[in-house]
């Protein structure tokens, strides 16, 4: 069934925050197995969100023909707990959303945007020399005038965020035992004359942090 995408991202969500992209991603990934999670922010100036550009790469069992399948279809899901239409946040702030995903010798590739349709995507699967395991997305064309609070892509920002909405999920996997490695990453290539971000000027951003559930 084809489904208005830009209807129903009204419809399922009426003002989220740019947060929700970085935790809905994450769960997702999750939710895929994965063990680690790197989230590199990019942005030429924190005045200049167009610019803005997230890439998240983990090492989850990736975009199967089964999840893909679940993915093209909204609502389509396992558990009580999702609503099968957490992607649509993604385009609420980015208009293109670019997924390469390697698995089982196989490698996906597509195109998620608010026009997109299993029946007509630009969904690619090429045969891979070795059986690598790691899905990378990136979101581009962000369609953001301006940034609602620089916080919103701040590696220790996200880290709070991540924990308070995640923190069930997180406390299940460390009680049982499992590995998980969140690595945010932020980069702003110039910051402008006599502008401060903390406590000193500075003529670019470079942020790194770490959430282990090791460390938890």
């Amino acid at each position: 069934m084809k489904i208005n995408i830009r209807q129903a991202k009204k419809l399922f969500f009426k003002n989220p925050s740019l947060e929700n992209v970085f935790t809905e991603a994450i769960h997702n990934s999750i939710d895929a197995g994965a063990s680690k999670i790197d989230i590199d922010i990019y942005i030429d100036a924190l005045d200049k969100s167009e610019t803005l550009i997230v890439k998240i790469t983990d090492n989850g069992i990736g975009f199967i023909d089964e999840r893909y399948e679940k993915f093209c279809e909204l609502m389509n899901v396992e558990e009580d707990s999702h609503k099968g239409v957490g992607r649509l946040v993604y385009l609420f702030y980015f208009d293109k959303i670019s997924i390469m995903s390697k698995y089982e010798g196989k490698q996906r590739t597509f195109t998620y945007d608010n026009d997109f349709d299993e029946l007509h995507s630009d969904m690619r699967i090429i045969n891979l020399t070795e059986n690598f395991q790691e899905t990378t997305i990136v979101f581009g064309d962000c369609v953001l005038k301006q940034l609602g609070s620089y916080n919103s892509i701040f590696p220790e920002h996200l880290r709070i965020i991540i924990l308070n909405k995640l923190y069930p999920i997180l406390y299940l996997m460390k009680k049982n035992g499992k590995e998980l490695n969140i690595n945010i990453k932020l980069e702003v290539k110039t910051i402008k004359k006599g502008q401060h971000i903390g406590k000193e000027k500075q003529k670019s951003l470079y942020q790194t942090f770490q959430l282990s559930l090791l460390k938890m």
